[in-house]
């Protein structure tokens, strides 16, 4: 993820603990983290403590995150470092009223609580993005979402955006990366796009599981952009 991503993706799934907003713990939770040459976590403790509970949140939500390995002259190596998440009862409260929850949990179905993230052909039921009553499907949201980047159109850029996402517990996407980039600003408003759709969590084993997930959207400045329909890879919709 980029910078701005990762600070979105903290914005959308921090979640501050009961007992915590009970006791007024505020502070920095300070993460020391080893990565292997493959990009998987080897270990991970807390290097600066605020309590119990918020050290435990931090460290759930540092182990949704997916990472590549660092490289030295080209090549993946070992490395390790830190990484801080902040609790603020004020920002935490500003937070919550912007982006509309403070904690979202689907209850049809147990939670898989392994980590593991699964292809979507591995799923006995896919992810199923909620749409309102005024949009038929996915592709309608989209398009009534989309405002067409006004660079992309001077320029006459037309193409595609491939973004890979995780879909999470909580129907939040996460990880989000860009496969496939086009200029103008198209990369950016696909993924303002994606940050807006919610997700019934896909289904293995009779458990929500988090998903890999591939959404593929064109853009031709040729046309009336709101005719611009994106495809999905891997959608099982």
């Amino acid at each position: 993820m980029s910078k701005k991503i990762l600070k979105d993706f903290i914005h959308a799934h921090l979640v501050y603990p009961d007992n915590a907003k009970k006791n007024n713990e505020e502070g920095k939770v300070v993460i020391k983290y080893d990565i292997d040459k493959t990009g998987e976590i080897m270990e991970r403790e807390v290097l600066k403590c605020v309590s119990q509970d918020i050290d435990k949140a931090a460290l759930h939500l540092f182990d949704l995150i997916e990472w590549q390995p660092a490289l030295a002259y080209g090549i993946p190596v070992d490395s390790e470092g830190t990484f801080e998440i902040q609790y603020h009862l004020k920002k935490y409260a500003k937070c919550v009223r912007t982006r509309g929850y403070q904690q979202i949990e689907f209850t049809d179905f147990e939670t898989d609580s392994s980590y593991i993230v699964y292809s979507v052909s591995q799923l006995s039921h896919p992810p199923v993005p909620i749409i309102s009553e005024e949009n038929k499907n996915l592709q309608e949201f989209i398009l009534n979402e989309m405002k067409y980047p006004e660079e992309a159109q001077r320029l006459g850029i037309k193409g595609k955006v491939k973004l890979s996402f995780i879909i999470e517990l909580n129907g939040i996407p996460s990880n989000i990366y860009v496969n496939e980039n086009l200029g103008g600003g198209c990369c950016e408003e696909s993924i303002r796009i994606l940050q807006l759709i919610k997700w019934i969590p896909g289904i293995k084993d009779n458990k929500y599981v988090r998903t890999n997930y591939e959404l593929v959207i064109h853009f031709n400045p040729a046309e009336n952009p709101t005719h611009h329909i994106p495809s999905q890879s891997n959608s099982g919709l």
